[in-house]
């Protein structure tokens, strides 16, 4: 049971919704236990070399990181063909393959969302068409999937 009267107002807060457990003075925030670089660090790192990789693939680079309510997109390209090209970035830092394919329902929703978006605010993509693509990074190794959304 909380001892100060501040205390006691946030338990009861809690409480009242139904959660079990009420955030102490001191523990708003876990201690990162991981050494290493944060999982942002290592998506901007993973970003990069995907733009590496299909730069010299023969894409044209246009934007990173474009956000809007709620949704991301990672890179923005036009390929040799003049199609506007989205892509999410995927990456881990250990083995876990399967990380691939857990692009959710709302995550692809959100994606084309803000693409649509983009589109509408940026005058050169309106008339382009377009597509999604995935970009998987594992190490030093970029795979590049095309076409992984159908709109």
């Amino acid at each position: 049971m909380p001892d100060s009267s501040a205390e006691l107002c946030a338990f009861q807060r809690f409480r009242g919704r139904g959660l079990k457990f009420a955030i102490q003075p001191g523990m708003e925030k876990k201690p990162d236990l991981k050494p290493g670089p944060s999982t942002r660090e290592r998506g901007l790192a993973a970003e990069l070399l995907v733009r590496r990789h299909l730069v010299a693939g023969g894409f044209a680079f246009i934007e990173s990181n474009f956000y809007w309510k709620g949704g991301e997109l990672d890179l923005i390209f036009l390929d040799q063909a003049g199609v506007l090209v989205f892509v999410e970035v995927r990456s881990a830092a250990d083995d876990s393959a399967w990380l691939r394919y857990t692009v959710s329902g709302a995550k692809q929703r959100r994606l084309i969302n803000t693409a649509l978006r983009y589109r509408m605010i940026r005058d050169f993509a309106r008339r382009l068409p377009y597509r999604f693509d995935m970009a998987w990074v594992e190490g030093t190794r970029v795979e590049h999937w095309k076409n992984v959304l159908m709109t």
